[in-house]
């Protein structure tokens, strides 16, 4: 750290790739300059960042994990885990947090996934739940394989695991509109209270720009709740650009 008088210095918390809390100084100086100071369990070291926005970006924090049981992250081949920003598959699992529903999200492709904590995960010591969530839904998300529909075309495709059952599938066109993918676009943003929990929303890629893809997956003692909640729906219309239906039987 260069010679100068500090003005202030603030304590706050990032973490690691085990979702371990690392202690963060934020150190002002006279002059006006800032510097950080991190100290990481994991390697038992402390290290200095210079770059702000780094930091900032490190506070909603991104978690790379195997999805494979026989291979630990460490062991993935970098080209896998550097092919998640180009084609990854997007997901998003909604669970309890204690009285309030959290939303996790992140990407995965093959044997990869990675997933945004945000800063509440750390305020409020959730990290355990965080973990635990993700543990559970990796089951499902190793499942999804391309399928071709020609030599050039295809998309990706999941199935129930884990004592989770894919309630929901389909796709809708952009622009287009449904009351049955609103209703479920509710609960994805939080502006309705989900009918169970855990839910997970998954959104595999495909080669059709024009439309998103869309999968649901709640567990298998969840899904007579959510039948309840959901109904029935088998509606298919290409000019309308609408393709969604229930799959309670699909374990």
């Amino acid at each position: 750290m260069r010679d100068c008088r500090i003005s202030s210095i603030e304590l706050t918390y990032t973490c690691n790739l085990k979702l371990e809390r690392m202690p963060m100084l934020i150190i002002d100086l006279e002059d006006g300059g800032q510097k950080h100071l991190i100290y990481d369990p994991l390697y038992g070291t402390a290290y200095e960042v210079n770059d702000f926005e780094y930091v900032s970006d490190t506070l909603d924090y991104w978690n790379i994990d195997s999805l494979d049981p026989n291979i630990d992250y460490f062991e993935l081949p970098y080209s896998e885990v550097e092919e998640l920003q180009y084609y990854g598959n997007r997901f998003d699992v909604i669970f309890d947090a204690g009285g309030y529903c959290l939303k996790i999200g992140g990407i995965f492709l093959d044997k990869v996934v990675a997933y945004e904590v945000p800063d509440e995960v750390f305020a409020q010591d959730l990290e355990d739940d965080v973990i635990r969530i993700i543990n559970e839904i990796k089951a499902i998300l190793a499942t999804y394989s391309f399928k071709h529909v020609d030599p050039w075309r295809g998309y990706y495709e999941g199935k129930s695991a884990g004592g989770f059952i894919k309630v929901v599938e389909g796709w809708i066109g952009l622009g287009s509109s449904d009351p049955a993918v609103e209703k479920l676009a509710k609960v994805h943003k939080l502006e309705e209270e989900p009918p169970c929990t855990p839910i997970l929303f998954v959104f595999p890629r495909s080669s059709n720009v024009c439309v998103t893809y869309f999968d649901v997956y709640v567990r298998k003692s969840d899904v007579e709740k959510f039948k309840n909640w959901f109904g029935d729906v088998d509606r298919f219309s290409f000019s309308e650009g609408i393709n969604i239906r229930t799959t309670y039987d699909s374990a």
